[in-house]
């Protein structure tokens, strides 16, 4: 992460994962700690009220209980257990006392679903949440504890029996927020997450676990092809699926990762598409709420509770008449744009508009 550039488009909300500070990167060797990223990050998150969750896991290979896995994180790195739980007790002892209060979210492992971030048994898993859970609690009872967030790659429904085994092995007991990861592709839209997250609804009713909030902790695109295109579209449509689905939190992957929802331009210092359409979509919805969101034949019209209306198409495009009780007098554009309307017919395209009074 470029913390340069943290500024550059706001948010509120920042999980360090792939941010050079998990297990391995704080603790190289035994007992001996290099806590310079991660106290930089907590005094950028001090400086600008961000709120930090510190995803855990992934051993240092001096700690693994297995050292001839391969990660690809490198050699340093196994997605194992440690070899021993005492080992994993002072790892967490040692970040909740001292970021107390500092960091108050705490994600127990990525993606323990898929081998190369987990490489081992749910009862494990289990068991290394438990001891997570009451010590973190312990120094301080506001701390909140995430579930180790399963994948959801492309609508794999992998994590979703992982899930439920997790919570019915015990696991349920020692969370204060289910957590989950659902990405889109080419072939993938992001409106598969509607059955996706109704599984993970549909488990959590089973383990009397609804009460507990749902946060998508890591989401973002893949695309092959159309790149440009679609980012910005797939942007809007996700923030908005998820909100109108009842996810708590949406956290975005990523800023600057070049494979994956890239935001920013490294290369020519500047925002993206995509990014502008991250900055719009905030605008659309912060403070709002969404009174329905109705599919018609693949055309999208997502209500809010100002009377603005957003719409678009899954797959390609359509002419569509704007219906007059509407009474649609302007159209708002994802890169920021806002003109009069000036027909009753309207192109709907997969990058969604929005029509305002």
């Amino acid at each position: 992460m470029h913390t340069k550039n943290f500024v550059d488009i706001p948010f509120k909300n920042l999980r360090l994962w792939d941010a050079g500070v998990f297990w391995p990167d704080l603790e190289k060797k035994d007992n001996e700690w290099d806590f310079t990223k991660l106290d930089k990050y907590v005094e950028i998150a001090e400086k600008n009220g961000y709120t930090l969750m510190l995803t855990l896991g992934q051993s240092p290979e001096w700690a693994a209980s297995n050292i001839y896995i391969n990660s690809p994180y490198g050699g340093g790195v196994k997605q194992v257990a440690p070899k021993s739980i005492e080992i994993w007790k002072r790892y967490i002892r040692t970040l909740g006392t001292r970021y107390k209060g500092k960091i108050r979210y705490w994600e127990i492992w990525n993606e323990p679903d898929v081998w190369p971030f987990y490489f081992g048994s749910i009862q494990k898993m289990v068991e290394l949440a438990k001891s997570c859970y009451e010590i973190l609690k312990e120094i301080d009872p506001e701390n909140k504890i995430i579930t180790p967030s399963i994948t959801g790659w492309k609508g794999w429904p992998g994590g979703l029996a992982w899930l439920d085994l997790y919570l019915s092995l015990g696991g349920a007991k020692y969370c204060d927020i289910i957590g989950f990861h659902f990405y889109n592709g080419d072939l993938t839209p992001p409106e598969i997450a509607f059955s996706h997250i109704k599984e993970i609804y549909k488990i959590l009713k089973r383990h009397n676990l609804l009460d507990k909030p749902l946060w998508n902790t890591e989401s973002g695109f893949h695309l092959r092809t159309k790149f440009n295109q679609l980012g910005a579209a797939y942007v809007a449509r996700m923030h908005i699926i998820n909100l109108y689905i009842g996810v708590d939190k949406f956290f975005w992957y990523a800023m600057d990762n070049h494979q994956f929802g890239l935001l920013y331009d490294f290369n020519k210092n500047q925002i993206k598409e995509s990014g502008v359409a991250y900055i719009e979509t905030q605008k659309w919805l912060i403070g709002k709420k969404i009174v329905s969101l109705i599919n018609k034949e693949g055309i999208y019209i997502c209500e809010l509770n100002t009377e603005e209306k957003i719409v678009w198409k899954e797959r390609g495009k359509k002419k569509i008449k704007i219906p007059e009780h509407w009474n649609i007098k302007k159209i708002r554009f994802l890169d920021g744009r806002i003109e009069e309307i000036k027909d009753k017919y309207f192109i709907i395209t997969e990058t969604p508009v929005m029509f305002s009074k």
